[in-house]
């Protein structure tokens, strides 16, 4: 049996990918995203299209077990600072970044019109 499963299962802390941060980095996205206007809330389309995103960044996190330095930097970058929270994309291996990508397209498609 692998140590590190062993561990792990003793220690949650050494689990990869725990899930339990994930509602809170959909909470600082949307807020994030939230803080540039209206926008988003006075367009019925537009408000429909940023929950959709909010739902896929919140699965995605929990089923592709985003690592840790990803939450943490999302969860420690300012609210109304856009660019530190997309800097945030280094610590996503491109592997989960193009796992994301194509979750986003997927669900898209099914808001066209």
């Amino acid at each position: 049996m692998d140590r590190r499963a062993v561990c792990a299962a003793h220690v949650p802390e050494l689990a990869a990918g725990s899930t339990s941060d994930c509602v809170a980095v959909r909470t600082k996205i949307g807020t994030s995203y939230s803080a540039r206007g209206a926008a988003f809330q006075n367009d019925p389309k537009m408000s429909k299209w940023f929950e959709t995103t909010l739902q896929i960044v919140q699965q995605s996190c929990e089923q592709d077990r985003w690592p840790d330095a990803v939450k943490r930097c999302i969860l420690a970058s300012s609210s109304s600072d856009q660019n530190t929270l997309a800097s945030c994309n280094h610590a996503m291996p491109p592997a989960l970044q193009q796992k994301l990508q194509d979750r986003m397209v997927a669900a898209m498609q099914h808001l066209q019109p």
